[in-house]
């Protein structure tokens, strides 16, 4: 017979949580990195540029052949580090932000 997990602790992490990493070596200790993929709100211009301007902005690009300024979409994240604390009781858990920084998104930790 199938059971459910009860949660001990929930928080609004604002972004999308994709990635979250323990270090076995200090119990209570864990980074979260999120991520959030945000349209453009207005579509970008062709420029009307030859060949040449095409080649120039792959140049710049990030691989992908597309400069971040002429993309549809941007990405965001931020890598926050917690500590969790022990509750009142048993039942309980407090988690305790320790820093945050903003950043592009995260996908994965190691």
């Amino acid at each position: 017979m199938p059971t459910s997990a009860r949660s001990l602790y929930t928080a609004d992490t604002l972004l999308s949580a994709d990635s979250i990493e323990f270090d076995p070596r200090t119990p209570g200790l864990f980074a979260l990195g999120t991520y959030q993929v945000d349209q453009r709100e207005e579509a970008q211009a062709s420029s009307g540029g030859g060949k040449d301007d095409d080649d120039e902005k792959e140049k710049e690009g990030d691989g992908d052949g597309t400069k971040e300024e002429d993309r549809a979409y941007t990405r965001r994240g931020r890598l926050t580090l917690h500590q969790i604390l022990d509750g009142k009781d048993d039942d309980s858990v407090q988690v305790q932000t320790l820093a945050s920084f903003d950043t592009s998104a995260i996908l994965d930790l190691k």
